[in-house]
């Protein structure tokens, strides 16, 4: 690990940190600047065509009216919510990575606290995403099995939309449960060296449900009778 005389955080011999020399230097490299400015630029535009998609063309969806109402709004609120936070934080690193100096290398770095509500609302909107489609795979599944689906339909969307967002909130305190407020990262986006085992802990858990919805997604979307609203 380099030794930098300026690092008032990372320059000891139990850190696993990478040093704060490193991270400056990382942060005015000219590749690092400009993939930030092009995720803001990204992130920018993906919020104006969202917001375009939705006013002009989510009335006209192909998609049964029960998923179209309920899952597909909580999906498109998650896409806009994240792409707002992204956008947020890589503006934020860019002003960091510009106002950096030799002198205090350990600028460019925030603590965990810091990067809380960003890092909370992030996580929070991506299981939001990943559950929303696995209810929605739960869902066609009922529908496949349960005469009576048409009649209870509401009820049953409305029990896994009440599920759906108490156990993202769950998931998400639970993984970043150990995360010890005091650690440094470059980017609000990294996951704090605390919390890596339980985050890859999480992410290996979503492999085979993940293979499952694939299966499921030929086997239960192509006998699906939908009801198309125009």
């Amino acid at each position: 690990m380099q030794h930098c005389p300026f690092d008032n955080v990372t320059d000891t011999p139990e850190s696993l940190q990478s040093s704060c020399c490193l991270d400056y230097e990382t942060s005015i490299d000219f590749f690092y600047r400009s993939v930030q400015a092009l995720h803001v630029v990204t992130g920018v535009l993906g919020l104006y065509f969202s917001l375009y998609y939705i006013i002009k063309y989510s009335s006209k969806h192909f998609l049964p009216q029960n998923t179209k109402v309920r899952f597909y709004r909580v999906l498109r609120s998650s896409f806009f919510t994240e792409g707002v936070d992204d956008c947020l934080l890589q503006v934020l690193h860019l002003v960091q990575s510009f106002h950096a100096t030799e002198d205090d290398p350990c600028s460019v770095r925030n603590t965990v606290s810091f990067c809380a509500p960003f890092r909370y609302a992030f996580a929070f909107c991506m299981f939001i995403l990943v559950l929303s489609q696995y209810f929605m795979y739960v869902d066609r599944l009922i529908d496949n099995l349960y005469v009576s689906y048409k009649s209870a339909q509401n009820y049953i969307l409305a029990t896994l939309l009440i599920i759906e967002f108490p156990l993202a909130i769950l998931t998400v305190l639970y993984v970043f449960r150990d995360a010890v407020s005091t650690e440094q990262l470059l980017s609000c986006l990294n996951v704090p060296l605390s919390s890596m085992v339980d985050v890859s802990i999480a992410t290996a858990a979503l492999l085979p449900v993940n293979c499952i919805c694939l299966i499921m997604s030929v086997l239960l979307f192509q006998t699906h009778q939908r009801k198309i609203t125009l």
